[in-house]
């Protein structure tokens, strides 16, 4: 799978849908305490789904 491409000049993500492993989330994204939180909450959110059945989220 591709990696997240950089951000643009305001910090953001250039428009489009990303296909990309949860852990290259993880990396780009929890730089600080409160965020590790909300990413593990967001783990937990998404094995919840699987153990239900969803297969794509």
């Amino acid at each position: 799978m591709p990696a997240l491409p950089e951000f643009d000049e305001n910090g953001n993500l250039p428009p489009g849908t990303y296909r990309v492993p949860l852990a290259d989330i993880e990396r780009r994204f929890t730089w600080n305490a409160r965020r590790k939180e909300l990413f593990d909450g967001l783990r937990r959110a998404l094995e919840n789904l699987a153990s239900a059945g969803v297969e794509r989220v």
